[in-house]
This record gives C-alpha cells, structure tokens and sequence, in this order.
C-alpha cells in the first residue's frame, strides 16, 4: 500500500480480498482500518462479512451491528446491504444453537432410555457385567 495511514486503501484492498474468499486477510486489513479510523461504516461492514464466512457469529453481528449504526448516523445509503448480512449472520448463529440444543436434547433423551426405570438400570448392569463397578449407578 502506497500510503499506510489512509485506511480506505485497507478497506478497499479487504474488499478485493472478500471478493476472492480470502477472510483473514479480509479480516486483517479491516482491522487496521478500524484502528485509525473506528467510524468506518466499510471496515465494520466487510469485517462483520468476513466473520461470518468464518463461522465467528458473534463478533460478525457486533460489528455487522456497529455497521448498521454509523450508516444511519452518518446518513449512508448502502441500500438493504447492512441490515441483510446481519439478518443472515443472526439467522446462521440461531440455526446452529438450535443444532446444538436438539443434539443436546437427543443425548438427554438417550440417557433416559438407557436409565429409565422400564429398562431396570441396563447401565448398571452392564457395567458391572464389565467389572467397571458401580461407576454408572446414581
């Protein structure tokens, strides 16, 4: 870069690296874009874009977030461009607690068959029938 003080030469250069799936590139220019300038609607913007295609859902909807905000207080048009990736990033980060929670759910109910009282204890017996003792009993 010609001028490392200017951070719109990072953003412009993070974009070129979304465009080619590069995220942490993406990610590492952004952040010195925000460094110098934290008011960066693109910086925020692309580095929210790029944690999200990095499975990081937290910190892409903060920043997707922090986005959204300057662009409205600094009466930015970027069209539906913002509030659509932070739907999308919010939508991701649901879907796979969601995954989580019914894989969770499945494990609990496994567990009440293994120990439910219509099965007579069978991991008890089963780990006593293995001499693993009474490491199963509660």
């Amino acid at each position: 870069i010609k001028n490392p003080t200017m951070p719109t030469y990072f953003t412009n250069r993070a974009l070129c690296h979304l465009k080619m799936k590069r995220w942490e590139p993406s990610c590492l220019d952004c952040r010195r874009a925000l460094d110098m300038d934290a008011n960066l609607v693109k910086g925020h913007f692309f580095l929210g874009q790029a944690l999200l295609e990095m499975d990081n859902y937290d910190e892409a909807i903060k920043h997707l977030q922090r986005a959204n905000d300057l662009a409205r207080e600094q009466k930015l048009n970027f069209g539906d461009d913002i509030a659509c990736q932070l739907r999308a990033a919010r939508k991701k980060r649901w879907t796979v607690q969601e995954e989580k929670r019914l894989a969770q759910e499945i494990e609990l109910q496994k567990l009440e068959i293994w120990k439910g009282p219509e099965k007579g204890d069978m991991l008890v017996n089963i780990a006593n029938e293995y001499g693993i003792g009474r490491a199963y009993d509660t």
